[in-house]
């Protein structure tokens, strides 16, 4: 440790600050905590296998959506989307168009990932309902719209009343538990997850969609259609529709049909 006495030749208020350098110098701190990175998988256009990681932030910006509770409720509807017995099959694989027409198929491998459960464990402990699971970019393509992507949230299984200008059910904690059967129907046979193949579709669905309509006062329609073919070369057709809010950032739910299904002015 340096002594004041060594610097008896310099001013007395000078020789404290440079002894208060000094100080300050060999002092540690904490290191702050760097958070880890958002759940994410491949970018549409991608054929690489999905990632996922732990780590989930807050947005302390999200608006509240109030809104009709009519709205929600054909998003409750379940429709029976099995695929044929011809494609209850191992070999089955999905694919999606991209702007070009090109074919991109689901990633093969991730059939080494079947085993994983994040989409099941994420958000099942205690966390917010804002707490941000993924964003997906998107075109910020109506005057209505805020940001530049749709972002999945924690949210909520169900509205919290009746009453009209209640919250509405968002997120994926109303997905998993009214469409997680209906997406494992489609990823079953390709070796993977619902929440796998969900994921890699509504990258998709949200940055090119085949249609998208302004549903109503208070929700965005985005949907695309996601083909499947068996080892006999045979083809079946399957849509995925996202309904976004208001503003287009909160993803209210998510689910598979036969057809399609948005309504509405398209945009």
């Amino acid at each position: 440790m340096l002594g004041i006495a060594k610097f008896h030749w310099l001013p007395r208020r000078l020789v404290v600050s440079l002894f208060s350098l000094v100080l300050l110098g060999i002092t540690t701190y904490p290191a702050v905590a760097k958070p880890s990175p958002a759940p994410d998988h491949a970018a549409a256009g991608s054929s690489a296998a999905p990632t996922e990681g732990p780590a989930l932030t807050l947005d302390t910006d999200a608006a509240v959506e109030s809104d009709s509770i009519t709205t929600d409720e054909s998003a409750f509807s379940l429709e029976g989307v099995t695929l044929p017995a011809s494609f209850r099959v191992s070999g089955t694989r999905s694919y999606v168009l991209d702007a070009s027409g090109a074919r991109v198929y689901f990633p093969a491998d991730v059939a080494s990932r079947a085993a994983s459960t994040w989409w099941d464990g994420v958000c099942t402990d205690g966390e917010s309902r804002y707490a941000t699971v993924k964003d997906y970019p998107r075109e910020k393509a109506h005057s209505r719209m805020e940001r530049t992507y749709a972002r999945m949230y924690c949210g909520k299984k169900d509205r919290d009343s009746e009453e009209p200008l209640s919250e509405a059910a968002f997120g994926i904690r109303h997905i998993r538990a009214y469409h997680k059967s209906q997406f494992a129907k489609l990823a079953s046979w390709q070796g993977s997850t619902w929440g796998n193949w969900m994921h890699w579709a509504l990258r998709w669905v949200m940055s090119e969609p085949s249609l998208r309509t302004v549903q109503n006062a208070n929700r965005f329609c985005y949907e695309k259609p996601f083909n499947f073919t068996n080892a006999n070369g045979e083809a079946v057709t399957r849509y995925v529709v996202a309904l976004l809010g208001k503003t287009g950032v909160r993803i209210m739910t998510a689910f598979p049909r036969n057809k399609s299904y948005c309504l509405g002015v398209q945009f």
